[in-house]
């Protein structure tokens, strides 16, 4: 080997040295060596539309929000605002409002939080119902909306307020828990 074949030998073993050196020196060999998993993402929607029907393929449930976020762990879909309507069989349609929602995994429910407006249709002569609650959860299969939070009701100008609710949609029945109150005028 001549002599500039030595020398670039020197300085290419030089480099290696130092850069060995200089990785070893900036490792920090007393801390463990940790393996970060990362949760797997869950899936986001926006200006989502959910639509259930029965067996017979009939549209009966329509969830309408601006955001939906899935948690990958529990599979709940969170909703930003949402508009659920519901259109039970052989009755007339409700329409619930609130400015969140949760859809647990296998949506056979829709929970509806802060500022819960429900309101049924009006009837040949008869005012619409409009509940307004803080929270309520709507079972998709039994057709029942329950709350155990303040309630309060509303038909025309006729107000009854409660703690707690089960309001049956198929038949348009309400039943108050306690705590009622109300005005009536004829």
């Amino acid at each position: 080997m001549n002599r500039r074949g030595e020398v670039i030998l020197a300085l290419l073993a030089a480099v290696t040295a130092v850069t060995w050196w200089l990785a070893r020196s900036d490792s920090n060999d007393d801390a463990p060596l940790t393996v970060t998993h990362m949760a797997q993402p869950g899936y986001y929607l926006r200006e989502a539309t959910f639509e259930e029907t029965d067996d017979a393929g009939r549209l009966y449930l329509r969830v309408t929000t601006p955001k939906a976020d899935q948690n990958p762990q529990s599979q709940e879909i969170a909703l930003g605002p949402v508009r659920v309507d519901y259109f039970p069989a052989d009755t007339a349609p409700w329409v619930l409002t609130g400015d969140r929602g949760v859809l647990p995994a296998g949506a056979r429910s829709v929970t509806l939080s802060d500022n819960v407006t429900m309101r049924g249709s009006p009837i040949a002569h008869r005012a619409a119902a409009v509940l307004h609650t803080s929270t309520a959860t709507l079972d998709t299969v039994t057709s029942v909306a329950t709350t155990v939070a303040p309630v309060r009701i509303e038909f025309g100008s006729q107000v009854v307020t409660a703690t707690g609710m089960r309001a049956d949609l198929k038949r348009d029945r309400v039943a108050l828990e306690s705590n009622v109150r109300g005005t009536y005028v004829r």
